[in-house]
């Protein structure tokens, strides 16, 4: 399980998210990011390039953010603060391979607070109607990110909430059965949740998927006691 601790302000100025893995804490560096690669098919950095609030410069700085070392880079898919179509276009432009990059995107139910459709660009499928089925929300989330990114597969797509307001569990366990048949397809490497700082909700997702999460998104900081008891 690893988990993502954002900053304060999820690092947005930084660019960067730091990983803390506290299973791995007594390892090495190599050894924790030779780990986490042989479980996703992909190189994961411990710093991560975030894509959010970047707007029309999005292209621009992921390639750039590539070319100077970055590896992973977050993006979100139906979400207003990101240019998903900007980090497929980014990656491409940066002469870097698929394959050394880990692309993590975000599904946002359409009762999220920050979705819109706006990232979406397949024809005749957008913008969605607004009484899409949750299943169908992560079926066309899916779609729209592959064809944003411009990849056949993607290496890590979280469950969003936004801050401390957590969507019903039974919406996150019906999106979290499409993802894990995603993965099974090796669509999808891995899966996780954004900003779940209730340690029963975890556990209740913990028992009951197949397909356990791999990332734990969250604010890092004293308000919520750094999250210990997760």
């Amino acid at each position: 399980l690893i988990l993502l601790f954002c900053v304060i302000t999820c690092a947005a100025a930084l660019s960067g998210y730091m990983l803390n893995s506290s299973p791995l804490n007594h390892q090495t560096q190599e050894s924790r990011e030779s780990n986490i690669t042989s479980a996703s098919f992909a190189p994961m950095g411990s710093i991560i390039y975030g894509a959010k609030s970047k707007g029309d410069e999005t292209s621009k700085l992921v390639s750039e953010a590539i070319k100077a070392g970055f590896r992973h880079i977050a993006t979100g898919g139906f979400h207003f603060e990101y240019d998903e179509a900007g980090v497929g276009e980014g990656w491409k432009n940066s002469g870097v391979p698929r394959h050394e990059l880990y692309i993590q995107t975000l599904f946002l139910a359409q009762t999220v607070n920050g979705y819109r459709a706006t990232n979406c660009k397949l024809e005749h499928l957008c913008p969605p109607p607004s009484d899409l089925s949750i299943e169908d929300q992560v079926h066309l989330s899916i779609k729209s990110s592959l064809n944003n990114l411009q990849t056949t597969y993607i290496d890590a797509v979280l469950v969003h909430n936004f801050r401390a307001k957590l969507q019903p569990y039974e919406e996150t366990i019906q999106a979290w059965r499409v993802l894990e048949k995603y993965v099974d397809d090796g669509i999808v490497r891995h899966i996780g949740v954004v900003s779940v700082h209730d340690e029963e909700y975890l556990k209740r997702l913990l028992k009951e998927s197949r397909i356990k999460p791999s990332i734990i998104q969250n604010r890092f900081h004293s308000n919520r006691g750094y999250d210990v008891n997760l």
